[in-house]
């Protein structure tokens, strides 16, 4: 399927827009959509983020199919041009992964292990890391704990490492599908012979700015028989640094996989806290009903060195939060339960109307019973 596809490679869908569904798409943008039905002569039925619409398409399209497209028009009718597709079947491909997961076994990072990492990386003597400037630009991607006071930042879940193959993808294309960007590369290459090709430049700024991108960077010059030798003049040894690197990528690619096989978010973040040994927030939207309807949740799961596992699950359905938190310590919990009804009163101070609040104790807290649907952010 995947040769059939390249061959369509620019040619145009036609969206037409009815009843004006909350769907947001900007030119340029591009997007995946799924063919879902084949209906009557050029008409199809594709699912386009998370919203069911009618195309037309002088495109032979099967069903099942998955379209990359790019968005060149706005209003009620727009023009999606194909600019890719994956034609691997879903069971084939859960397969690959699956097989792709089990190479992984044991891949998790700790939260212990990031500082170990952190602090060999900052007793690398001056000299090496003028070598290996990448070393440096680690240091942003390793956030402390009191950084997240006000929240977990887009920038840092953009520059996890999750996206970095769908940057250099949507990168390509852009370079590929784009005839102006060509033509602006083409007389600034004429005019200029020394200036940097706008893919060398978007290639540098996109590994510089993902933990991803970073890591196979230093990797790579890992390999390099110069940097070999200044390693080994200053008792370092470059396997010892190569498969402190190589477990923090896959790392990543661990959860890019599970992303990718339960159709959520996934995303590693070596967040440094000398008390966490392992840790997750979840964020949840559930799809079903009407929009007012829908129930947002978030589920915060820490596991302590002096505390033990901590599980808080809060949910907001129908206008009201409900709060539960659960905890293997049982001094813990009673101190949970004597501030209840002061996080209640702070939630209603702020104008949230609390539905139900709880705290309760267990042996052993389940971190895995939480439902793996929405935004996973592992620390």
């Amino acid at each position: 399927m995947q040769g059939p596809l390249i061959n369509k490679t620019g040619k145009v869908l036609t969206l037409f827009i009815r009843d004006r569904p909350a769907l947001t798409l900007k030119t340029g943008d591009i997007v995946t959509a799924e063919v879902l039905n084949i209906t009557s002569g050029n008409t199809v039925s594709i699912r386009l983020k998370n919203t069911v619409l009618k195309a037309t398409t002088d495109i032979p399209l099967q069903k099942n199919e998955t379209l990359m497209l790019r968005v060149e028009g706005k209003g009620n009718e727009i023009r999606l041009r194909l600019v890719g597709g994956v034609g691997e079947s879903s069971e084939m491909l859960k397969s690959s992964i699956l097989s792709a997961l089990d190479s992984l076994k044991g891949a998790r990072l700790e939260a212990g292990e990031m500082g170990r990492l952190k602090s060999l990386i900052e007793t690398l003597p001056g000299s090496v890391r003028e070598v290996l400037p990448q070393l440096a630009s680690l240091k942003k991607f390793f956030p402390q704990i009191e950084m997240l006071a006000s929240g977990i930042s887009n920038d840092l879940v953009k520059s996890s490492g999750i996206f970095f193959e769908s940057k250099l993808r949507l990168l390509t294309l852009r370079l590929v599908t784009d005839d102006m960007l060509k033509q602006e590369l083409q007389q600034k290459t004429q005019l200029n012979a020394g200036a940097e090709p706008a893919a060398e430049k978007g290639l540098a700024r996109i590994i510089k700015d993902d933990l991803k991108g970073t890591l196979l960077s230093i990797k790579g010059a890992l390999g390099d028989a110069g940097v070999i030798e200044h390693l080994s003049r200053n008792n370092i040894k470059p396997d010892n640094l190569g498969t402190a690197i190589d477990k923090l990528i896959k790392n990543i690619e661990f959860f890019q996989l599970q992303s990718r096989l339960n159709d959520t978010l996934q995303v590693f973040i070596p967040l440094i806290w000398k008390d966490l040994r392992d840790g997750e927030l979840i964020f949840r939207e559930s799809y079903r009903g009407k929009p007012e309807e829908r129930a947002y949740s978030c589920i915060v799961n820490l596991d302590l060195k002096e505390t033990g596992r901590i599980m808080a699950h809060i949910l907001m359905q129908s206008g009201r939060f409900h709060v539960r938190f659960i905890t293997e310590n049982r001094a813990f919990v009673e101190a949970l339960k004597e501030g209840l009804p002061v996080l209640e009163k702070q939630f209603e101070a702020s104008g949230l109307k609390v539905g139900s609040i709880s705290a309760r104790h267990e042996e052993k807290a389940d971190f895995s019973s939480a439902v793996s649907e929405g935004l996973d952010i592992r620390v």
